[in-house]
């Protein structure tokens, strides 16, 4: 790690994640299980306060993946056969379709972030992140802040 993140400073952030989205939720879950945000500086960009059911979010797998993600406890329903176009309904095993709440991902995160020092930034970026050989620039509407990791995980804007 760069010296620019060992003090701490305002602004200057080990790691920046771009909204607070499924993906950004998962994988500061899954970084958490793992230590890896112990002593880090983090920072999360998301113009909502993520305090209503805006989402649901699905997904296949079988119980052992889904217990590896530890999402048990967010599965509000589950399925393990489906009907498709009137079609006889067909077992999917081994997998399940889990349903997840989008409110329940954001406040298992968000209790998990307690945990951590954090700072959340309710603004939209400017501009596209900016990299150079040690750290990443994001301009928000009014101020600019410094990253050594970012995670963005809004989707593409595609040119017509």
């Amino acid at each position: 790690m760069t010296e620019l993140f060992m003090q701490h400073s305002p602004g200057k952030f080990d790691f920046l994640f771009i909204g607070l989205g499924a993906a950004n939720c998962l994988l500061i879950l899954s970084l958490h299980d793992n230590g890896l945000l112990t002593g880090k500086t983090i920072a999360i960009i998301e113009p909502s306060s993520k305090s209503a059911n805006d989402r649901t979010f699905c997904f296949w797998a079988t119980d052992d993946e889904c217990s590896g993600l530890n999402l048990q406890s967010l599965v509000s329903y589950s399925w393990d056969c489906i009907e498709i176009g009137g079609v006889t309904k067909q077992q999917i095993n081994p997998l399940r379709y889990f349903h997840v709440q989008g409110i329940d991902l954001y406040n298992q995160t968000k209790g998990v972030l307690q945990d951590y020092e954090v700072t959340f930034y309710q603004s939209y970026l400017k501009e596209s992140p900016r990299s150079n050989p040690s750290y990443h620039e994001i301009v928000l509407e009014n101020e600019t802040l410094h990253a050594t990791r970012v995670f963005d995980s809004r989707p593409p804007s595609y040119l017509k």
